[in-house]
């Protein structure tokens, strides 16, 4: 029998069958998450599951459904606990996505440079967050990426893209 080995950066993983190795890789992309709202969307999130609409309260990285790992009343009362299993991650090491100065934020401005008409030379965050927005989201779907994982307010976040990748486990969890 062929043995397969992965390497973390913390430990030495044995893994003895391509089954175990295809559990082990599925397993990394799949996350615990919360989703924290009100009632009158919770309802809705239930009867039609989570879909992708523009969010009044704010979208800062982009259009799409935004989870916590850890429980969190502070954007809602009512909390679902979900699963999603992601594909195709964009990871922010930093908690400084809207700044230029980050390699995520450099990459975001040359591809408004590059693909965007209305791209403004010079364009940053702080002088236009709607044009910032709008390169982060075409970067987003041109790169196909799922999902998002990063930092707000100091928490770690999971903003989710395409909502087929995500299952509600239960929907009135308790803090």
């Amino acid at each position: 029998m062929q043995q397969i080995v992965a390497i973390t950066t913390t430990n030495k993983i044995m893994i003895t069958t391509i089954n175990e190795f295809r559990n082990f890789f599925e397993s990394m992309h799949k996350f615990i998450v919360y989703h924290n709202t009100t009632e009158g969307h919770k309802n809705k999130i239930m009867q039609n599951g989570f879909q992708i609409v523009p969010n009044i309260r704010g979208n800062l990285y982009g259009n799409g459904i935004y989870f916590s790992f850890k429980p969190n009343k502070r954007w809602g009362d009512f909390t679902i606990k979900c699963e999603v299993k992601c594909n195709n991650t964009l990871i922010d090491y930093n908690d400084d996505l809207i700044y230029e100065d980050t390699d995520l934020g450099k990459s975001i401005i040359q591809f408004g440079e590059q693909y965007l008409q209305n791209w403004i030379p010079g364009t940053t965050f702080e002088h236009n967050k709607d044009l910032w927005k709008e390169a982060l989201n075409q970067f987003i779907k041109y790169n196909k990426y799922d999902s998002l994982i990063t930092y707000e307010y100091g928490n770690q976040i999971l903003v989710v893209f395409d909502p087929k990748i995500i299952t509600i486990l239960n929907n009135d969890y308790n803090n």
